[in-house]
Parts: structure tokens; C-alpha cells; sequence
């Protein structure tokens, strides 16, 4: 299974830590803008360690990427500002990766209605956490 991880801030690293720990064999992927990332603990206080060589994470530069390198996404979890969630789930939708957006759905209204185009327009699996 392939699960992409958009932010690996302290809830990107719970939804990361929880999978690996259901199944090791998972590959994952990240959408990083900075390669250098701290490894946190539940309590988010910074380890020692390469997060990216605990889980063998393969980092990408942007959402893009995953169609250039012609990966094939199993889920994404959107775990960035909540200003991005939105942007970020109509790429994913409309490139047929089934996704968990983290609260707040949003910082405002905007582009809220493509969303539901797209959610209504496509067959994926997606969980919003309200």
C-alpha cells in the first residue's frame, strides 16, 4: 500500500507514526517543501533521528510529482495549514486518491463549492474530520 502524507508537522508524524505501527510494510510518500523535518514524539517534543530513515518516506517537491513519477496513491492524508486543505483535496479527488483532510476543512469559504463538485463528480473514498 502507498500513502501519501501532506505535512509532516505533529499531526502528519501521528497519522504517519499510527500507520507504520498497523503495518511496516506500507510505503510512504510526503510532500515536503524543506527536506529537513524533526522527528517528534506523541507529546511533540523532537528526537534524535532522520524521520525520513525511521519510516523510509520518499519526499516529493510538490503534488505534481506524484503524476510525473507516475506513482500509484493508495490514500493521502492532508495534514498542512488548514488554508491549503482545500487546493489540496480537489488535486487529490480529481487524481483519484481516496483522502483524509485534517480539521479545519478551511480558513474560509473559498473554492468550498468546487470541493463538492468534485467530491460529487468523482468515486473516491474521502474522510473530512469536522
Amino acid at each position: 500500500m502507498n500513502i501519501l502524507i501532506l505535512g509532516l508537522g505533529s499531526i502528519g508524524q501521528r497519522h504517519l507514526r499510527n500507520l507504520y505501527h498497523l503495518d511496516k510494510k506500507i510505503n510512504f510518500f510526503a510532500v515536503r517543501k524543506k527536506f529537513s523535518t524533526p522527528l517528534l514524539t506523541n507529546k511533540n517534543e523532537a528526537l534524535n533521528g532522520d524521520i525520513k530513515k525511521v519510516y523510509n518516506i520518499k519526499y516529493l517537491r510538490k503534488l505534481d510529482d506524484v503524476k510525473k513519477e507516475k506513482l500509484k496513491i493508495d490514500a493521502a492524508f492532508v495534514c498542512t495549514p488548514s488554508k491549503f486543505h482545500v487546493d489540496e483535496a480537489i488535486w487529490l479527488i480529481k487524481n483519484n486518491i481516496n483522502i483524509f483532510v485534517e480539521k479545519p476543512l478551511g480558513s474560509s469559504l473559498k473554492n468550498i463549492n468546487k470541493l463538492c463538485i468534485s467530491i460529487l463528480s468523482f468515486r473516491n473514498q474521502w474522510i473530512i474530520e469536522l
